[in-house]
């Protein structure tokens, strides 16, 4: 008999996924909405930047705190479809962002 850990489990993991994700070397195709300085929820007192993003006609969210990633996005209108490339890990990490034309 599943107990009341084990219904919220099995709720959690039925639950779609509500942030972006991109692996190094990975590139994909979304369109830019917004964007919000919220508190990173590992560092107190630190801000950090969160990407609202629609990805196959979801909106997802993404939190970055790379400072190179926000001075290439500060030059993209909101709205815009753009393509996102990933290269590098940890605090080697890069972004490329190529907007797309419509």
């Amino acid at each position: 008999m599943m107990g009341r850990s084990g219904e919220i489990l099995k709720s959690f993991g039925k639950k779609e996924k509500r942030f972006f994700e991109i692996k190094d070397g990975e590139e994909k195709k979304v369109q830019y909405l917004c964007v919000e300085e919220i508190a990173s929820p590992f560092n107190s007192g630190k801000a950090i930047i969160r990407y609202h993003l629609e990805e196959n006609g979801k909106e997802m969210l993404w939190d970055r705190e790379s400072k190179q990633l926000a001075r290439i996005m500060a030059e993209v209108e909101e709205g815009s479809e753009i393509m996102l490339k990933r290269s590098g890990q940890k605090s080697e990490t890069r972004y490329e962002v190529k907007k797309i034309a419509m």
